[in-house]
């Protein structure tokens, strides 16, 4: 690797490009050349005896527009530096290698591998009387973890400055005043998106990760937890760098989605500065959804002639006016998820693991049966009622996996009894011939099994009494139900005009209809 001194030496043979180039468009330069080597090379004559080949006529115009130099100070450039090139072509040490080291050795020195300030050095508030003097009061900092999608993980020290004349503590993406009251408020930043997010106090979030995040999440359907699992295996090459986790990945997703919006809408994000990071977004969350699901979407003022129609006035009919026809479409994609199980209920659960809503969890004590208001017992989700507690064991039986291996074999050799069906025998029986598994609440229809069968048991089928016997799940005579697990919506409805904007969107929690848009008034 070539010293300062041998630098120097060659550029003095040009003085006028000496006095033309800066740092930036020295490193500029090396770091381009660098890759192009291996072109220069192989274009050169075998015969040549040249010490550095003539640089190329587009590489020469390439650099022209990177580096910002004429073509003679460029020509210049590779004649002074070119052979250096040539002969050690890791002419500086790549990022990753600064990475690598520092994040080894700095944490030993209380340094990090970076370092995340405030964007301001001065206070910008109207009515601070030290506005525009510097922040030197209270300088606080401390070591978190920074998440990048090209650099891996890293350790970095986190500063926040802090001003006495209005007491306001401003930190790497956000600034709020008086932070020890219990109603202080986070302020982001308005000017642009900053480049790392604060997902938590010790873990940042690089913003170009995040747009990874969201077109796997988008693209691949994937969850926070194999999103991180990705990041860990994949792109974090630090054997004992501290581990992403799904709960950074979501609050880092919801936090650059409402950055996002304010961003599109020219509004300054406010958000409780104190509590757990996960409640400090709902509100903000819940505020967004409902501004989409009316006038929030980008395009909800669209008209164009593929969705809209005027029609000139009738000559026949004295007084009338231009008239303008509007359509829209309604229809619901069913990708659901986790809802309160009490009927018609719209508020958010706590979890998606929850089984009600915060307003509804005193029903967590009661019988999951519908239309039994006793006490649930004995940690189970149901009464002492012997056909309740039936239902439930039942229930939990099906739901192992020998049970659904068991009824999956039963099921296909019933599909397969039917597809012995002749054509006038499926239109005596009314019954279609299946092509797939025909199941219902996990259980085969019993009609189109009876008519495969002539009203018996199929020949390999066990019999009920049968699967009693060997300690199997029961079938119970009443006509009970409930609902032991979670609920899940319906569907998310979404109305688009004819042209394909989409112009609202809403949530279903119950099932595709009209009196649906009694729960989705907000929809309407």
């Amino acid at each position: 690797m070539p010293t300062v001194f041998q630098l120097a030496m060659c550029l003095g043979q040009f003085p006028d490009l000496m006095q033309e180039l800066s740092t930036v468009q020295l490193t500029i330069f090396v770091e381009v050349m660098t890759r192009y080597i291996p072109i220069i090379e192989l274009s050169s004559p075998r015969t040549s005896t040249a010490t550095v080949p003539p640089l190329p006529h587009h590489i020469r115009d390439l650099l022209v527009q990177e580096v910002g130099l004429t073509p003679k100070h460029v020509n210049d450039l590779w004649s002074a530096l070119g052979a250096m090139l040539l002969a050690e072509p890791q002419f500086a040490a790549p990022a990753s290698s600064v990475d690598h080291g520092l994040s080894d050795r700095a944490p030993h020195y209380k340094l990090g591998a970076k370092v995340i300030t405030p964007p301001v050095r001065a206070c910008f508030q109207p009515e601070c009387p030290e506005r525009g003097k510097p922040l030197g009061g209270h300088k606080k900092h401390y070591m978190a973890t920074l998440y990048t999608r090209q650099r891996g993980t890293l350790p970095v020290q986190v500063f926040s400055l802090y001003c006495r004349g209005c007491h306001t503590t401003y930190r790497p993406d956000y600034f709020v005043r008086n932070a020890s009251a219990p109603d202080a408020v986070r302020q982001y930043y308005p000017d642009a998106m900053p480049p790392y997010v604060e997902a938590s106090e010790y873990s940042f979030v690089e913003c170009k990760l995040i747009d990874l995040f969201r077109n796997q999440m988008c693209i691949s359907h994937a969850s926070g937890d194999v999103v991180a699992r990705i990041y860990n295996m994949g792109l974090s090459d630090i054997l004992d760098a501290r581990p992403l986790s799904a709960e950074t990945v979501w609050h880092a997703f919801y936090l650059h989605a409402l950055l996002l919006d304010c961003r599109r809408r020219s509004d300054v994000l406010h958000l409780p500065h104190h509590g757990l990071h996960a409640d400090r977004l709902l509100a903000a969350l819940k505020a967004r959804n409902l501004r989409m699901a009316g006038v929030g979407q980008p395009m909800w003022a669209h008209a164009c002639d593929e969705c809209e129609k005027w029609y000139p006035p009738d000559p026949n009919k004295p007084g009338s006016t231009w008239e303008r026809l509007s359509a829209c479409v309604m229809d619901g994609v069913t990708v659901g998820h986790p809802r309160c199980n009490d009927t018609l209920c719209t508020n958010s659960l706590r979890s998606p693991r929850d089984r009600f809503c915060p307003q509804h969890q005193r029903l967590n004590s009661i019988c999951a049966v519908t239309g039994c208001n006793l006490s649930s017992e004995d940690n189970m989700r149901t009464c002492r009622t012997p056909e309740h507690r039936q239902y439930e064991e039942d229930k939990r039986e099906e739901g192992k996996a020998f049970f659904r291996l068991k009824k999956r074999i039963d099921t296909r050799l019933a599909a397969s009894a039917l597809r012995g069906l002749s054509d006038d025998t499926a239109r005596e029986t009314g019954e279609e011939v299946l092509d797939v598994e025909d199941v219902l609440d996990d259980e085969v229809v019993p009609s189109r099994v009876a008519a495969a069968t002539n009203g018996r048991p199929a020949s390999n089928q066990p019999t009920e009494s049968a699967a009693r016997g060997k300690g199997k799940a029961k079938k119970t005579t009443m006509p009970i139900k409930g609902s032991l697990g979670r609920r899940w919506t319906h569907n998310e409805q979404l109305m688009f005009r004819p042209c394909g904007v989409v112009i609202s969107r809403a949530t279903f929690y119950e099932s595709e209809g009209m009196h649906n848009a009694l729960v989705c008034c907000a929809f309407l």
